[in-house]
């Protein structure tokens, strides 16, 4: 049975009590996260490490067109460069690039509208660990993770179909396939890592994630100069290249993941030494340390996530069908303003992330002080029922004002990093002209 919050207990050991201190000796993370109004420096820090992992996907693609823009279209000795079925080294750079544009954004589009399955992660989780709710902390990893592999395997399957319905020319339309079909091979996977990613991020764990960044990067820097530069692969050799990072660095955030639930698990056990039937019955879904690592919801709890991320999911649609119009209409202007509409893109979504990491630390530290109020209140309710109105104190005032603080604070960082990215754009254009 998960802890529950003591009216006795003092602020400092409700807000740093862990969900499974017989355990702590583990070393599994499970503990439960920092829960409190956080100082400048742990905000600034987590946003900080936050944005270096949310780059992750866009710095591949990045990545990726550099290699190919450099690189490909080479005359590549036919000694060092097996054959390879339709990796057409012959392509020109301005055709392999213009047909990255459409195949970078399919991919890496499906994988972001796949983000509202982690932003319900990451709301599920808060909550559990504001609540010291251990089983629910075990429930809902099993859950989302089930529901990431099923969106996988959808984009697995479709996603290159989808490819082949672009309204390109031959050859890029031939190149752009035959990167998205490398890709898609990984999209269980990824998806997969982006859910863990955000658990783990929930858990305030930044490190994991962090390291998971730095192997994708080193892995795919060596293999876009192996593939690309060295066997003259063009861009299936830059999707391989790609494949191969960002299956390694989600298998580490999964088997991280998997240390983290069970050590939840034996933290569990512990704590319903021995549990009773009545215990059991209790239950939802029955006892949480019986579930598997990876399983599909009940019914009511896959309404519970939909009502979280459903309306997401509408938002990340809306903003991929803009960014796919824009990418069909630059097409439009001929085979060098897609591939210059590709690298800026791909500029773009790199700094683009900066807001996802201000949003990442409002969604983990925002819910512990909303559930800190919500339970104050209720002791509130209590100590007016037994005392008079005037005598009561009021115990909502302050985490009313932590919340604010918390708001405020997040957005100071966030104007700063607005500032920094405008000026970086000023001195990009001045570049330019």
């Amino acid at each position: 049975m998960a802890a529950s919050l003591d009216p006795d207990d003092s602020d400092d050991g409700r807000m740093r009590r862990s969900a499974s201190s017989s355990s702590a000796s583990s070393s599994s993370t499970t503990t439960t996260p920092f829960v409190g109004l956080p100082s400048y420096g742990r905000i600034a820090y987590f946003c900080a490490t936050t944005f270096l992992i949310w780059v992750s996907e866009p710095l591949l693609s990045l990545v990726d067109s550099v290699a190919v823009g450099r690189c490909a279209g080479r005359s590549i000795p036919s000694s060092s460069s097996p054959s390879v079925p339709g990796a057409h080294p012959n392509l020109s750079s301005v055709v392999q690039l213009a047909a990255l544009g459409p195949a970078t954004t399919l991919c890496d589009s499906s994988i972001y509208l796949m983000l509202f399955i982690s932003m319900a992660t990451t709301n599920e989780l808060a909550r559990a660990f504001a609540r010291r709710d251990v089983g629910r902390q075990i429930r809902t990893m099993s859950h989302v993770l089930g529901l990431s592999l099923a969106a996988g395997a959808f984009l697995l399957l479709f996603g290159v179909g989808v490819a082949g319905s672009i309204d390109l020319t031959s050859e890029v339309l031939r190149a752009s396939y035959g990167y998205v079909r490398i890709r898609s091979i990984a999209s269980p996977l990824a998806v997969m890592g982006l859910t863990s990613q955000a658990a783990l991020l929930s858990a305030q764990d930044t490190k994991t994630p962090a390291l998971a960044v730095l192997v994708a990067s080193a892995v795919n820097i060596v293999g876009d100069y192996v593939f690309v530069a060295r066997l003259g692969w063009g861009v299936r050799g830059a999707a391989l290249a790609t494949s191969m990072a960002s299956m390694l660095s989600n298998g580490m955030l999964l088997w991280k993941v998997w240390t983290m639930v069970g050590g939840w698990k034996d933290a569990y056990r512990e704590e319903r030494k021995p549990p009773s039937n009545a215990d059991a019955l209790a239950n939802e879904g029955g006892d949480p340390s019986d579930i598997p690592f990876i399983s599909l919801p009940d019914r009511k709890s896959l309404a519970s996530l939909l009502l979280l991320a459903g309306p997401m999911f509408f938002v990340m649609l809306g903003k991929i069908m803009g960014y796919s119009a824009m990418t069909v209409r630059a097409g439009d202007f001929g085979m060098v303003s897609l591939a210059c509409h590709s690298v800026m893109m791909r500029v773009f979504f790199f700094f683009a992330t900066a807001g996802d990491a201000i949003s990442q630390a409002a969604q983990t530290f925002l819910p512990g002080l909303l559930y800190q109020k919500s339970v104050r209140e209720k002791q509130s309710q209590v100590a007016t029922a037994s005392l008079s109105a005037a005598s009561s104190p009021d115990l909502s005032n302050g985490d009313d004002g932590n919340a604010r603080t918390l708001l405020e604070r997040l957005l100071l960082i966030s104007l700063i990093g607005e500032e920094t990215d405008f000026h970086k754009k000023r001195h990009g254009e001045q570049i330019e002209c």
